[in-house]
């Protein structure tokens, strides 16, 4: 076969194919420009997620880029397949139907890529309507850029399932609520609180000798009442694991805590929130009575000035409702530790130890009523003279 005649053939075997597959050039087409804003979209969100989380994002992050040319590519060859086949499924399967099963295929494959466009314009989107649009589309932020938005999730609703509400119950039935980042990211900067409360039912010891006394239900008692408080004072306010039971290993809670707060620190900025975690104190294991008491309040090691100065403000409350204790004070009225939740979060922050479990005369006055309003009211008044400083 010479050459000419071999273009010919060429020639002809392909006028054949294209007249054969001409009723599908237009869906092609269609399809093309769908799969192709898609990507535009795509696009879109890379910038988005990287200007919102520049610390967390970098040239080789996230699922949009030009490295993955090729797998649009294959998607669109996947695409001319299918509209391929289902031309010729028309043609000689079900011609007789009433459906034309080549446009069922390209209104599915243009469906399909109007949706994921819808998804990634929504997400990481401050924009009233792509809130809206969040409220039943995929946050596409998290799954391609591989950045944890746990902590901005439970600030919208949307909690784990070791999160609850404070009763040993979890919210939803363990189901998230639909939500949106960018409805948190959206909100102006304000006062804010963060409650943190004390280990859960679930982790060994934290009671009195006795058994009688639990440091989980007492924190959170205390939390509840405080919470509103603080509220109708015009502040915004969360709690940290308000549910009995907390996540385990004990590092795995302390993670969680810390990015939680980190979370909502990154959506109301560092100087706009800070972090008080309630507890109650022990001198011992917890096992027998023993003589020390009062109270105490601690920051970490080379914090800032801010957090010195909310540890004083409520060491000061503390000690106008006679509940100094009896053991020596430092001079500056704080300690300092390594406690993980105050060295690993970004806000100011202390951590409370009101009285002590392991003293009869502590316990005593934490179990009643005027215990516990003297600790919620020295958090309220110790906060609020902190915050208007």
């Amino acid at each position: 076969m010479n050459t000419e005649r071999f273009y010919q053939l060429i020639f002809s075997v392909g006028s054949a194919v294209v007249t054969a597959l001409s009723p599908t050039l237009p869906y092609i087409m269609l399809c093309t420009a769908a799969v192709l804003m898609d990507c535009w979209t795509a696009w879109q969100l890379d910038k988005r997620v990287r200007k919102a989380y520049p610390e967390k994002t970098s040239k080789n992050s996230g699922k949009f880029k030009s490295s993955h040319f090729g797998s649009v590519l294959i998607t669109l060859l996947q695409v001319y397949m299918l509209l391929i086949f289902a031309h010729f499924l028309h043609i000689y399967v079900t011609e007789s139907l009433p459906f034309n099963a080549l446009k069922l295929a390209a209104g599915l494959v243009i469906g399909w890529q109007l949706w994921s466009c819808l998804e990634n314009i929504s997400s990481c989107n401050g924009a009233k309507w792509a809130q809206i649009l969040q409220q039943v589309m995929v946050d596409k932020t998290e799954r391609h850029f591989d950045i944890d938005l746990s902590a901005l999730r439970e600030l919208s609703g949307r909690r784990p399932d070791h999160l609850g509400d404070g009763k040993g119950t979890p919210m939803n039935n363990g189901r998230p609520r639909p939500s949106t980042l960018m409805d948190i990211q959206s909100k102006p900067a304000a006062r804010v609180v963060i409650l943190g409360t004390a280990h859960g039912s679930n982790v060994p010891g934290k009671r009195s000798p006795d058994g009688k006394f639990r440091e989980y239900r007492f924190s959170r008692e205390v939390i509840s009442a405080l919470k509103p408080k603080l509220e109708a004072k015009g502040f915004t306010v969360f709690v940290d694991m308000p549910a009995d039971e907390v996540p385990s290993p004990q590092a795995k809670e302390l993670s969680l805590r810390c990015k939680y707060v980190n979370g909502i620190c990154k959506t109301f900025g560092n100087d706009n929130c800070i972090y008080v975690s309630i507890h109650v104190n022990a001198a011992g294991s917890e096992s027998k009575w023993l003589n020390a008491s009062g109270f105490s309040v601690f920051v970490c090691n080379n914090c800032s000035a801010a957090s010195k100065r909310l540890a004083q403000s409520l060491y000061a409350e503390a000690a106008a409702r006679g509940l100094q204790g009896n053991r020596s004070v430092p001079t500056c009225r704080y300690w300092s530790a390594n406690f993980y939740v105050l060295r690993n979060t970004d806000c100011p922050a202390v951590l409370t130890e009101n009285l002590f479990m392991d003293n009869r005369a502590d316990v005593e006055l934490l179990s009643s009523d005027e215990g516990k309003a003297k600790v919620v009211d020295l958090h309220l008044q110790g906060i609020l003279k902190f915050l208007k400083a």
